[in-house]
C-alpha cells in the first residue's frame, strides 16, 4: 500500500473512533490530556534516571541508525523535533503508526542538527523486550490504535523481541548488535537524503559520491550466494550484479522485493551496497533494509519481469508453484479470475479461460506453470496449468464493527463502548463501512 493509501485508511479509522467517542454522553471533551499520569507530558516532568512506563503510544518513523524511534500521543500534532525519542543499544525493527507500550529510563542527549543548530533531546533508553506492540488476534501489529484514555485493556500484545523472532530477518537484526552503543541525536531520517530509486544496478552505481554516503533503492531482483554477511544482488534484464553487505543475508529466500542501502566504490572501481555493514560502514551510519519474498508466494511472482516464468515441475522438480491459493472472484466472460493468499496479504489476476468458466469464489487452486505480464498497469499471470484442489468458502468482505473489535481483538470495553451498545455501534460501523 502506498503511503497516501495507508494514511487515508488510518484517517478513516481515526475519524471513526473520534466519532464514536463524541457520541458517548459526557465524552464531548477529551478523556485524557497531556500531562495526565501516563502521558508523555507527565513523563518529561520527571528527572533523568527515572524509570517510566508509557502506554498506547503511537510510533513515528524509525531513526536512520535503526536503533531509535520517536513516539507521540495519538492526540498530539506531529512536530519537526519529537518531544521524546526511544533509543536502544540494539536494533528496534518497528514500523510507523504501530501502537506500543514502552518502559525505560529517562535521559537527555545533546547534538547538532543538519542546519548547525544545537538541540537538546529527551530520550527513553529501552531494550527490545521492554517494548510491547499492540497486535490483532493473529499476532500482527495493529496500525494506529487511538485507545489511550478510553479505559480499555488490549489483550493482544507482543514484545518487540518476540515479534522480531517471528521474522528471521528481523530476529537476525535484533541479535546482531549485542549491547552496541546508543545512537546519537538527532537520528531522524531527515538528517540524510532520501534514497534514490534506481531502475538498474548501473543507475545505482552512478549515484556514488566520494564526498557523501548516497542512498539507493532497487526493487524486484534475484539474488544468490548468500552468506552470514553478504549476498549478490542480480538483475533480470540486462544481466548485472552487485555485492550487498547485510547481516541478515543468510535468512533470505526467494527474490528481493526492495532493498535500500548506501552505494560504495573502491579505488579499483568495484561497487557494492552497504545495508547495515561493510568495508566503509561505521556505527551511526544509516541502516537500510532488505525485503525478500519466498518462492511460491503471490508477492514473489510480482517481482518477476514481464515474461518471467513460473517454473513447472517438468522444468524444475525442486520449484515451488503457487500452491493452494484462494479464488476471490471469477470473470468467465472475460476469461480470467483472481486468486489471493489464504491470509489475504496479496492477490493477482490469472488468465485461464477454461478454468475461469468453472471456478467459484472460495475454490482452492494451484498454478503449476505459467508466466507473468502487465496489462494496463496490472500484473497478470498467464496460467498454462491451473489445478482445481477443492471447493471452499468465499472470502468475507473486509468489514469492521465494534462487534469485531470486541470479539476479534479481545479487548475489555467500558460499558459505554460495549458491543451491545446500539448508539456507539451504529456510529462506528457506519464510519468504517461495517454492518
Amino acid at each position: 500500500m502506498s503511503y497516501k493509501g495507508k494514511a487515508l485508511g488510518i484517517s478513516i479509522v481515526a475519524a471513526a473512533i473520534l466519532l464514536l467517542v463524541a457520541s458517548i454522553p459526557g465524552w464531548s471533551t477529551p478523556v485524557i490530556r497531556d500531562g495526565d499520569p501516563g502521558t508523555i507530558g507527565a513523563c518529561l516532568a520527571q528527572p533523568d534516571g527515572t524509570t517510566v512506563t508509557l502506554t498506547a503510544e503511537q510510533i513515528l518513523q524509525r531513526g536512520k541508525s535503526g536503533k531509535s524511534f520517536a513516539i507521540k500521543e495519538w492526540f498530539d500534532q506531529r512536530t519537526e523535533q519529537p518531544r521524546l525519542v526511544v533509543v536502544s543499544t540494539r536494533p528496534l525493527p518497528v514500523e510507523e503508526f504501530w501502537t506500543a507500550d514502552v518502559t525505560g529510563t529517562l535521559d537527555t542527549f545533546s547534538g547538532t542538527s543538519r542546519d548547525g543548530i544545537s538541540i537538546i533531546q529527551r530520550v527513553l533508553i529501552v531494550s527490545p523486550s521492554s517494548i510491547n506492540v499492540y497486535c490483532d488476534p493473529k499476532g500482527r501489529p495493529f496500525m494506529f490504535l487511538p485507545i489511550k484514555g478510553l479505559g480499555m485493556e488490549w489483550a493482544n500484545k507482543r514484545s518487540l523481541a518476540e515479534l522480531s523472532g517471528t521474522s528471521t530477518t528481523q530476529a537476525a537484526s535484533v541479535s546482531t548488535m549485542d549491547e552496541g552503543t546508543l545512537p546519537p541525536m538527532p537520528d531522524s531520517l531527515d538528517s540524510v537524503s532520501a534514497p534514490v530509486y534506481c531502475a538498474t544496478i548501473a543507475d545505482a552505481e552512478a549515484q556514488y559520491s566520494s564526498t557523501s554516503r548516497n542512498l539507493v533503492e532497487l526493487q524486484c531482483r534475484p539474488f544468490s550466494g548468500a552468506t552470514s554477511t553478504q549476498f549478490t544482488l542480480g538483475q533480470d534484464d540486462p544481466v548485472d550484479s552487485i555485492t550487498v553487505y547485510y547481516t541478515g543475508s543468510s535468512t533470505l529466500s526467494g527474490r528481493i522485493n526492495k532493498i535500500v542501502g548506501t552505494i560504495q566504490k573502491d579505488v579499483s572501481n568495484n561497487y557494492w551496497i552497504e545495508v547495515d555493514s561493510g568495508t566503509n560502514w561505521t556505527e551511526g551510519d544509516f541502516v537500510g533494509s532488505v525485503q525478500a519474498v519466498p518462492e511460491g508466494k503471490i508477492a514473489w511472482v510480482k517481482t518477476l519481469p514481464d515474461g518471467g516464468n513460473i517454473p513447472s515441475y517438468q522444468q524444475d522438480p525442486y520449484s515451488t508453484p503457487l500452491v493452494e491459493k484462494v479464488v476471490s472472484r471469477a470473470f468467465p466472460n472475460q476469461g480470467y479470475f483472481y486468486i489471493q493468499e489464504s491470509d489475504r496479504t496479496n492477490g493477482i489476476r490469472v488468465a485461464d479461460s477454461g478454468m475461469a468458466s468453472v471456478l467459484n469464489p472460495g475454490d482452492i487452486v494451484t498454478i503449476y506453470d505459467g508466466d507473468i505480464t502487465t496489462v494496463d498497469g496490472e500484473r497478470v499471470i498467464n496460467s498454462y496449468y491451473t489445478e482445481f484442489v477443492s471447493s471452499g468458502t468465499p472470502p468475507p468482505l473486509w468489514v469492521w464493527s465494534t462487534k469485531h473489535w470486541a470479539a476479534e481483538a479481545t479487548v475489555s470495553l467500558p460499558p459505554a463502548l460495549s458491543a451491545d451498545s446500539d448508539s456507539t455501534m451504529s456510529v462506528f460501523s457506519f464510519a468504517l463501512g461495517g454492518r
